[in-house]
């Protein structure tokens, strides 16, 4: 066992001698023997006389055969700065004992011999086999910063154990004081432990002064309370994550501020203390940095930059502070519209003393060009200028649509003109299309939309890659490619008004540059004299002569009978005038129209079956024309035999002449192609007025009428190129968009973010248009997908026809079925609509208020930095003639 004490303590100790005969010498002898030290440092035996302390001291009888001797002035040596402790061990022995009574005083005796001699320590047996172990008194404890300059305030932790179980007896903090930032700590018996706590780390273990362990140095840096720098969120709700705009370009590109103003894909993240007075050169910031990406694409992912970091996932790292006492890391988010980067900060590990969250949004832009006789728009501020924009409930719903996607649209310019600056063409009365109020009405289509014809306002950013350039329009209408509408009409005169035949149909077109100049395709319109041909007519009239025969060659009673009897095919006709009833009552005595039908076609055909190109034919006239006895009976007779002769003369001489319809030369109807001698006069969005020319007698306007020997009715047809009310329309960063008051906030919202989804690459069908980087392009309607677009041909074995391959009629370009029950039809142009806002159509209700899953998904994944882009990845045979691109 042992004994501990300080260093510089009193320990008395006292020798018990239990023996018949004392020492020769009478004296005992104390000795401590330094134990081995297994301190690193230097062994310091040779302070101690060779590692022993020694006393010796007489012993003085108390009682008959009991023997003491003490050494009471025994001061423990100090222990030196080199060691921990010092443990000595204690003994205590003899000298040669006297010679016994009966023994020759001259006997030799074993010197040294140790006996047992009991030893008594102020009171305490000790035996021979315990030890003293001596420990220092104080502890001296300094601490610097890391340029070793003195720090007060640092805290240290003081343990120390019962040196006989191990058992913690101290456990204290402290913390340096002064401007020596010292420490001076009283210590009890038993090892001790110091370390740093608090908001300092050591930058290495405790340092001994000059090989001194008991006045030590720590030096130590600052454990800080982390804050983050830059960027600092500008929300009113702090746990809003930071929207960056991943698709704009960072006023700070290149620079140690870079993305800090929430643009850009990546942001240069600053870390500091929250108090700088606490924190050093090298003190640590722990970082969390986590991402949650969906949709996922397979290049431009989010990543961590500037420490090693170059793949996704989630990051774990520490950084030391520079000389600014700030460390810097880069986050690069990616392109995807709603991926989050979570940043947690933290002086410890695993502490958040501090996060920011961020968010992936794009930003697009706007610009609107508008006739300033177009109302319901809207005042707003654009840097500071006073504006109009889109009328703000209709504005509204088109952010709530696109925030799904993680976009916002806004607002950048917007520039008017009047009326008279309008381009020529694009301005009607109100009533024109339908529309009351009085007024005029600004139309625009297809060449607004290509650029053929010129603004009358030039757009302030027309190739801005994320700016879309609109025209606003009280109307708007597109032609469908390669398509017309055939309207037929008969005319009876030289004027007539043409309507449309389909409520999809309008009749003016954008290319022209008034309301006067014919939407007809004059080379594809024909008209046509509706008169029967008269070959026998080509090279003059044919002459008539008629043989009467009345009351001879046995006429019939109520008979009068015609015969061809030279020039043509002989021929006869009975011309009967029958009773009213079958039994009583007298003959007719009046042609009637069947009859008179009977006499045209008997003589059209003789007419026709003249022979040996003669131009003249007789016919005889025979029937009953006196009566000897009743005058009543002989004036019925009469009066069939002139009302036929009179019929078969009027009908010959029709018939005989040529017509003023009908080409002399060749005896057929005229006929023709609509030249500029027409007049064509749009006095409504439906309707044209045409005059047929009338100068000439081969003009049609110069016989058009009924039937007649004279004139006759014409028939005209029109092609027409066939207009259709659009919402809307896009194209190379362009829209023109319709501002119709009938049209709900929601209908018109609709159209403009469906406009704004064909800027941006919707719908990825099959291998017609770019999906993602990495994602799959939608498989079509007829293979269970949801997309379809505009046939490509009409011809019925081509692969991109209607009706196969998610090709189908109706609505140009690429679109969205999503919530189409039948997706079968080859036509979609008349089927119910689908729910999602790149359904091709939309009309005066909200009945797209939102991006299908699967175009949400597309959308989101798109690199939105050029919305000009051409996304159209035609192959026609599988092969893009444009080579591989990624967007």
């Amino acid at each position: 066992m042992a004994r501990h004490k300080y260093e510089g303590e009193q320990l008395p100790l006292t020798a018990v001698w239990k023996h018949e005969r004392r020492p020769q010498d009478g004296q005992v002898i104390f000795e401590l023997f330094l134990k081995a030290q297994t301190d690193p440092y230097a062994d310091p035996k040779s302070q101690y006389e060779d590692g022993k302390f020694k006393k010796t001291v007489t012993l003085v009888e108390e009682t008959r055969g009991v023997w003491k001797a003490s050494w009471t002035d025994l001061i423990l040596p100090d222990v030196p700065t080199t060691a921990a402790s010092l443990e000595f061990e204690i003994k205590v022995r003899s000298g040669p004992l006297a010679p016994p009574p009966d023994t020759e005083e001259n006997a030799p005796q074993v010197s040294g011999e140790t006996k047992d001699v009991a030893l008594d320590a102020g009171g305490e047996n000790i035996t021979l086999a315990e030890t003293v172990v001596v420990w220092p008194r104080e502890l001296v404890i300094s601490s610097t910063s890391p340029d070793d300059q003195p720090r007060a305030g640092v805290d240290l932790r003081l343990i120390q154990k019962n040196p006989e179980n191990g058992q913690v007896e101290l456990d204290d903090v402290y913390q340096t004081i002064g401007t020596d930032a010292t420490l001076r700590l009283g210590l009890g018996h038993g090892p001790f432990e110091v370390s740093v706590v608090g908001d300092c780390k050591p930058l290495q273990p405790l340092q001994p002064k000059a090989g001194n362990l008991r006045d030590l140095v720590a030096k130590v840096k600052y454990v800080i309370t982390a804050k983050i720098i830059a960027p600092v969120s500008t929300h009113s709700n702090p746990f809003d994550p930071i929207r960056q705009y991943v698709n704009l370009e960072s006023a700070n590109a290149g620079t140690n501020t870079e993305g800090q103003d929430g643009k850009g894909r990546q942001v240069e993240i600053v870390v500091g203390p929250k108090d700088a007075n606490r924190a050093d050169v090298g003190s640590e910031v722990f970082v969390e940095v986590d991402f949650i990406e969906y949709p996922q694409r397979d290049n431009l992912r989010p990543t961590v930059m500037g420490q090693g970091f170059q793949s996704t996932g989630e990051y774990r790292f520490t950084l030391q502070l520079d000389s600014q006492k700030e460390a810097r890391f880069k986050v690069y988010f990616g392109v995807v519209g709603g991926h989050t980067c979570d940043v947690r900060v933290g002086g410890k590990s695993g502490e958040r003393d501090a996060d920011v969250s961020f968010e992936n949004w794009r930003k697009l832009y706007y610009e609107l060009v508008y006739p300033d006789f177009l109302n319901e728009l809207a005042d707003v501020q654009v840097n500071g200028a006073a504006k109009k924009d889109m009328k703000a409930e209709v504005k509204a719903k088109v952010t709530e649509r696109l925030k799904g996607a993680y976009i916002e649209y806004e607002l950048r310019e917007s520039q008017s003109f009047t009326s008279t600056e309008a381009t020529a063409g694009t301005v009607y009365p109100a009533d024109y299309i339908g529309r009351g109020g009085g007024g005029d009405v600004l139309i625009l289509g297809d060449p607004d939309l290509a650029g053929t014809r010129a603004s009358p306002k030039a757009f302030q950013f027309p190739n801005d890659p994320r700016t879309v350039n609109i025209w606003m329009a009280h109307a708007t209408y597109s032609s469908s490619a390669g398509k017309v509408a055939h309207i037929v009409k008969e005319l009876t005169a030289a004027n007539a008004e043409f309507k449309a035949t389909s409520r999809y149909s309008a009749f003016f077109t954008h290319s022209m540059l008034d309301n006067t100049t014919p939407t007809v395709v004059l080379a594809n319109s024909t008209w046509k004299a509706q008169v029967r041909s008269r070959p026998w007519v080509a090279g003059g009239d044919v002459t008539v002569t008629y043989t009467e025969q009345k009351d001879s060659n046995n006429p019939v009673n109520g008979v009068v009978r015609l015969d061809l009897t030279a020039g043509a095919t002989a021929s006869t006709l009975n011309i009967t005038f029958a009773k009213a009833g079958l039994l009583f009552g007298k003959k007719s005595d009046t042609l009637n129209q069947t009859q008179r039908e009977e006499i045209k076609t008997w003589v059209w055909n003789r007419l026709a079956s003249i022979t040996g190109g003669g131009k003249a034919i007789t016919i005889a006239i025979t029937g009953e024309y006196t009566h000897p006895k009743d005058p009543a009976s002989q004036q019925r007779r009469r009066s069939r035999y002139d009302q036929t002769f009179a019929a078969l003369q009027q009908i010959c001489d029709d018939y005989r002449k040529a017509h003023p319809g009908l080409d002399p030369a060749t005896g057929n109807p005229r006929e023709g192609t609509p030249d500029n001698t027409w007049t064509f006069t749009h006095t409504k969005l439906d309707t044209i007025d045409v005059v047929m020319p009338s100068t000439n007698a081969a003009d049609p306007g110069s016989f058009a009428g009924p039937a007649a020997a004279n004139t006759c009715p014409v028939l005209v047809s029109l092609e027409v190129i066939d207009h259709y009310s659009l919402n809307g329309a896009a194209m190379a960063g362009k829209q023109i968009l319709k501002n119709d008051p009938s049209f709900t906030d929601g209908a018109r919202s609709s159209t403009v973010v469906h406009e704004l989804g064909h800027l941006m690459g919707m719908t990825p069908f099959n291998v017609l248009l770019e999906p993602p980087s990495g994602m799959t392009p939608d498989t079509g309607v007829d293979n269970g997908g949801l997309y379809y677009f505009q046939p490509l041909s009409e011809n019925l074995t081509s692969p991109h026809r209607a009706g196969v391959n998610g090709f189908r009629k109706g609505h140009q370009g690429p679109h969205c079925a999503s919530g189409v029950g039948d997706k079968t039809p080859h036509d979609y142009s008349t089927i119910p609509g689908g729910d999602c806002i790149m359904w091709g159509s939309g009309g005066t209700q909200d009945s797209r208020s939102s991006f299908c899953a699967t175009c949400m998904a597309f959308l989101q994944a798109r690199v939105l930095d050029d919305i000009r882009a051409h996304w159209l990845n035609i192959r026609l045979n599988g092969v893009d003639p444009r080579g591989p691109r990624r967007r």
